[in-house]
Order: C-alpha cells, then sequence, then structure tokens
C-alpha cells in the first residue's frame, strides 16, 4: 500500500460519527492490466482510494492534526488545533497494488521460536523487490494527483507531508533503500505459505486446496494464494473455500482419494 496527497481540511463538519464500521469505496480504473505502465516498467497497477468512514469516536478519532497545524503533538496549541479539526479532516487517497510471488519471499518453520507445545512457530522471510518500489512510486504520484484534485472541488485546504508513504513508507530505511519492517506494521493480508497449483513441483495444494501428497489434508483461506491481489482477499477466500467444500462433500467423501 502506498498513499499519496496528504491530508484535507473540509471547511464544513463531515459527520464522521454517523456511519458505520463498512461504509467505504475502492475504484479499479487502475486496477490489473489496466494500470500498466511500460514506461514506468509497471506490469499490473492497483486499486485507488480507500475512502472509508468508519464512525468518528470522540475519544478515538480526537488529535488528528495534520502537520504544520500546531507546533508539536501535545500541549495547549495541539489541543486547540484538535477541537477546531476535529471531524474536518479527509485522509489522503491510497493506492493498493498486486504483490507478485517471489522465490525469496517464503514461509517456513522457525529453527528457534516454538509455541507453549514445543512446536516451531511459522517464520515468514519477504522483503521489498525493486519491482515493489517502482509500484510504490507510481502509486504515489496518482495518489497525490488524485488527492489534489479532491481538495480543488471541495474548495478545500490540502496540507501535504506527514504519512504520504502509507505502509510502504513506513518501511525500515537501510542503507538508502526501503525494507519490509514488520515491527511498524502487521499486514492483515500476508498471504500464502501453502499456494494451490496445477502440478506438485509447483505447489503444495491442487486448485482444489487438497494436499498434493496427503489427499485427506485440506487447507481452506489465503494461505494458498500465490500472490497478493490489489483488492480485499475476503470474497476470493469465500469463494474458492466454497469450491473446495463442494468437492470435499460431493467427490472426495464418496470416493477419497486425490482430486487432481
Amino acid at each position: 500500500t502506498s498513499g499519496g496527497g496528504g491530508s484535507i481540511i473540509f471547511n464544513e463538519p463531515l459527520n464522521g460519527f454517523m456511519t458505520t464500521g463498512s461504509v467505504g469505496y475502492n475504484y479499479a480504473d487502475f486496477d490489473g492490466d489496466r494500470g500498466a505502465d511500460p514506461a514506468s516498467g509497471i506490469l499490473r497497477g492497483g486499486t485507488i482510494g480507500r475512502g472509508t468512514s468508519p464512525g468518528e469516536l470522540p475519544i478515538a478519532s480526537f488529535g488528528r492534526v495534520p502537520p504544520g497545524e500546531a507546533p508539536r503533538n501535545w500541549g495547549a496549541e495541539w489541543k486547540k488545533s484538535s477541537i477546531k479539526l476535529w471531524d474536518r479532516i479527509g485522509g489522503g487517497t491510497g493506492f493498493r497494488g498486486d504483490h507478485f510471488a517471489y522465490r525469496q519471499n517464503f514461509m517456513d518453520l522457525d529453527p528457534t521460536y516454538t509455541d507453549k507445545w514445543g512446536d516451531p512457530l511459522l517464520r515468514m522471510t519477504l522483503d521489498w523487490t525493486d519491482y515493489d518500489l517502482r509500484l510504490m512510486r507510481f502509486g504515489a504520484k496518482l495518489s497525490s494527483e488524485i488527492t489534489e484534485a479532491m481538495a480543488r472541488a471541495a474548495k478545500a485546504k490540502l496540507v501535504t507531508g506527514g504519512r504520504g508513504g502509507g505502509r510502504f513508507g513506513r518501511a525500515a530505511t537501510r542503507g538508502g533503500r526501503l525494507h519490509y519492517n514488520a515491527s511498524a506494521y502487521n499486514t492483515t493480508h500476508i498471504q500464502g505459505g501453502a499456494i494451490m497449483g496445477d502440478s506438485p513441483e509447483r505447489s503444495v495444494l491442487n486448485t482444489w486446496l487438497q494436499h498434493w501428497q496427503m489427499p485427506n489434508v485440506w487447507v481452506v483461506g489465503s494461505a494458498s494464494f500465490p500472490q497478493n491481489s490489489s483488492a480485499n482477499p475476503t470474497l476470493t477466500i469465500l469463494a474458492v473455500t466454497h469450491r473446495a467444500a463442494d468437492a470435499l462433500i460431493g467427490r472426495y467423501l464418496q470416493k477419497p482419494g486425490p482430486l487432481a
């Protein structure tokens, strides 16, 4: 995910407290092949938006002061700005791009750490590639342009700076390069680990989410995804799980064994 454009200070209250947690939108004008930009080396784009209004509780949403609106994030001036700006701040537009599968990004059993039963914990090895960083810059540029246009249309104040880098921006920087940093953000959408595919040489599961070598083992959920799409994965998880359940009940239980 990359963000851009900063925050928008609207002239009128937004009444954010009147909404629900599921209200939001994305638009896919730059998603998939439509977001391809050969000149920039971008193979696939992503979704734009993430406009959400989850219900602004007075205490939880208090104190969102954009950079430059108060000299520091505490004290009398910060309190004054927080009261003035509460329910008038809109976040910048975000960009969520596809994350491709790479051989060097994988999951395995940790050789050191275990759970309370002594079983190894799952270990994730992941870092951003040059392509991921190009996609981040591509998305940040689009997000900034759209956020600026939104501010102009609303005749609102645009405040740049701060958290414009999104979750990519909260990565660790070493040697002038951004790296994945789990201590800054643990994404809720990490996928893979038991990917599905068309052969046991290239995947853990067949397309029915059944283990290639152990046909009585089925793995449902986003562990089966070879790569991460730009959109939230819940509906896709439900779809492949429904397909697996249909095959398990309608085929496997009638005649146990490999389905592929």
